[in-house]
């Protein structure tokens, strides 16, 4: 692939309205590959069957990294948010596929990598992202839900695991410490979102991750966290 092929301004609009907005399926990951030159990019994600890998369609480009745009959440009849971070830039290169397996602190269900592989990306920077907690008022499925957060709503592997490591061993922050745990969206493998749960089981000493398909575990009461990207007026 050249990096220096030159792209008129409206390939580039439509591009990253692509990859930013609407997210990669596969079929239009073919679609990108071939109308925009990135064969090579479009090609290595369709064979693992992941979603394009945009950190790298940008530097294929020789596009800045994206502006934050900070998304303030205001409470509704469902969400009232309780809690906000920030996450840490990250300058270190990070393997997902090797961060999300049980190790000594964390424990990784096969579920959420029965969910995620071959997906998994290696990324090697990650801008600081904003993330809001919000608790839910009243039991609900997760249509409902994501239907009332901000939207985009889906967060990603790598804002996970710097939030998880952020509060490595237990730390406080935004992350519940309890068994109830943290709720995200997240795309996984063929575009298709999945539950990622992220929980600190009573009486132990690590984080735990599980994950499975979308509506699948019938209605959440009241009181769970949900996470997604943004910030709000506590």
């Amino acid at each position: 692939m050249n990096n220096k092929v030159q792209y008129s301004p409206g390939q580039l609009s439509k591009l990253l309205q692509t990859l930013e907005d609407k997210g990669v399926t596969d079929v239009n990951l073919q679609e990108i590959g071939f109308k925009y030159g990135l064969i090579a990019v479009a090609a290595e994600a369709m064979a693992a069957g992941r979603p394009i890998n945009r950190e790298k369609v940008r530097r294929a480009l020789g596009l800045p990294p994206p502006i934050q745009i900070v998304r303030v959440f205001q409470e509704n009849d469902l969400l009232k948010p309780v809690a906000t971070t920030t996450t840490l830039e990250r300058t270190e290169s990070l393997d997902e596929d090797l961060f999300f397996q049980t190790k000594e602190g964390l424990s990784v269900s096969d579920d959420f990598r029965k969910c995620f592989e071959p997906s998994f990306l290696i990324t090697d920077f990650a801008a600081e992202q904003s993330y809001v907690g919000l608790e839910l008022k009243r039991k609900a499925f997760d249509q409902g839900i994501r239907q009332a957060l901000l939207k985009p709503y889906l967060s990603s592997l790598g804002d996970i695991a710097t939030l998880i490591k952020m509060q490595w061993g237990g730390k406080s922050g935004i992350l519940r410490t309890d068994s109830l745990g943290n709720i995200f969206y997240v795309e996984g493998k063929f575009g298709q979102v999945f539950v990622v749960k992220v929980y600190w089981p009573t009486n132990d000493c690590y984080w735990g991750v599980e994950g499975w398909e979308f509506d699948r575990g019938g209605f959440w009461d009241a009181g769970r966290q949900f996470l997604c990207p943004g910030t709000a007026k506590l």
